[in-house]
């Protein structure tokens, strides 16, 4: 019989979304998958989610496909990656095979291989293989109201993950019942039981669906291991678990408590050793008290087991450790300050220029048209120096701000103001006690000598207070 070759391609399909069955063809190379559009080598799954809690990251992860592998990678994404159900490790890379199960957030997309025609080639003829009976889908594909459409008993499980109470609803209606006996299946027919609960009736009729693949639920638990870091010594710290079931089923599960210091660890009473179902979520509390006294302390363990499986949170208290402060000895302290480092000639001419400065400025603001009251004969007025040095300093600390924000700017402003004010009042108080009044009168020259003798006097005290000394080189420190 005549055939044709073909050539075989990556594709992802969906089974738990909000289109069951569409599928996404893979070159070759990298693609990444995640809840936002990207411009090339992308698969957009956003329009999949729907209203699932369990949403993924923009690029959760990559899969890189050759024409015989096909190998999926995590992208450290706060949510996980599951391949039939496991978690990928960060940075793992796993191979995948036709038929597994990637989970991305909410939705789980299943391997598939695709075939392109080539040339046609003669084979002889292969005999029909029958399909296993576990597998054999539904003679009819049944419409839930929204248009959600079962062709095969997996897709009822996969519909129940995602909308559990849709399904739940038409169970219970007798409607799913009635077309089960229409297709000659009645011996899949719930069969419930008095004391069960509608969710518990559809758990036990998904567990008897002909499916191909399983049903059974999978714990999973974030995070896996609770840190608290604190500095408090004593109190209470409230922290938060999330069991997540993953599979298909319901999640029953208990928790309970592993500690050598009792109390340490609490839980909310009715959750402490009891059942719980989880669908989807559940979100457990867990009050930390922590001990006092310093370094890290182990305080027990949270156990979490039930027929998805067991998993064990450890709970740590760790405490920064003490900050150490360098002690300054005469011997180690480098002589790195501006003073320590400034020879004898240059605070000669610095310390006079200084003074000799703010003198003038002084003279010159006493005399700007600024609209105060008139000093008294022969002084500075404070207001009028005030203000000027007070506006130099807010154009210098604006200056220096500018690197950073407008808030930056506005704080470095407003502190060289006030800089400026405090030099104002302590400049005027130092010329008010120097300059007798007579002295006042003075020309200008005569004014900026004196204050000129005074900074070189200045310089000459700050010399023997604080005697120049070497600079200590970076490579030189032990």
């Amino acid at each position: 019989m005549a055939t044709t070759t073909t050539r075989k391609t990556w594709a992802l399909e969906i089974v738990r979304g909000r289109e069951v069955g569409r599928r996404y063809a893979l070159g070759a190379g990298e693609t990444t998958i995640g809840n936002e559009p990207a411009p090339q080598s992308h698969v957009d799954l956003s329009d999949q989610e729907g209203a699932s809690p369990r949403q993924m990251s923009g690029r959760q992860a990559v899969l890189v496909a050759t024409a015989e592998s096909l190998v999926v990678r995590d992208l450290e994404s706060p949510g996980g990656t599951f391949v039939n159900r496991q978690r990928l490790l960060n940075g793992q890379d796993r191979a995948l095979q036709p038929g597994d199960v990637i989970q991305v957030g909410g939705v789980q997309l299943r391997v598939a291989r695709e075939t392109e025609a080539a040339v046609p080639v003669a084979y002889p003829p292969e005999p029909p293989r029958p399909k296993p009976s576990n597998a054999a889908p539904p003679t009819a594909p049944y419409t839930f109201p929204g248009g959600a459409v079962c062709r095969t008993w997996d897709d009822f499980l996969t519909l129940a993950a995602h909308r559990w109470s849709m399904v739940r609803d038409e169970l219970a209606s007798g409607r799913l019942t009635e077309h089960l006996r229409r297709i000659q299946r009645a011996d899949l027919a719930p069969r419930p039981d008095p004391g069960q609960t509608a969710d518990e009736v559809l758990d036990a009729w998904l567990g008897r669906l002909p499916a191909a693949k399983s049903s059974a639920p999978e714990l999973d638990v974030h995070p896996t291991a609770v840190v608290v870091r604190t500095a408090a010594t004593g109190g209470v710290v409230r922290q938060t678990l999330r069991i997540t079931n993953v599979g298909y089923r319901l999640l029953r599960s208990t928790i309970h408590i592993e500690s050598s210091t009792p109390g340490r660890l609490r839980l909310s009473p009715e959750l402490n050793g009891k059942p719980m179902l989880t669908i989807d979520e559940t979100d457990v509390g867990v009050e930390i008290e922590v001990p006092e006294g310093a370094g890290a302390t182990d305080l027990g363990t949270i156990v979490i087991a039930g027929n998805g499986g067991t998993l064990r949170i450890a709970v740590r208290v760790e405490r920064p450790g003490p900050v150490a402060f360098p002690v300054a000895t005469p011997e180690s302290v480098p002589a790195d300050s501006l003073l320590a480092t400034m020879p004898l000639e240059q605070r000669l001419w610095l310390f006079p220029m200084v003074l000799v400065g703010f003198r003038l400025l002084v003279l010159v603001s006493d005399r700007l048209p600024l609209g105060l009251p008139s000093a008294e004969a022969g002084t500075s007025g404070l207001a009028a120096s005030a203000i000027v040095t007070s506006v130099l300093g807010l154009l210098i600390g604006g200056v220096l701000g500018s690197r950073g924000g407008l808030l930056d700017v506005a704080a470095s402003a407003f502190a060289g103001a006030v800089v400026g004010v405090l030099a104002s009042a302590l400049g005027f108080a130092a010329i008010r006690s120097v300059e007798t009044a007579a002295m006042s009168t003075s020309s200008v020259p005569t004014l900026m000598i004196l204050w000129g003798l005074i900074g070189a006097a200045l310089a000459a005290a700050s010399w023997v207070a604080s005697p120049p000394r070497k600079r200590v080189r970076p490579e030189d420190r032990p």
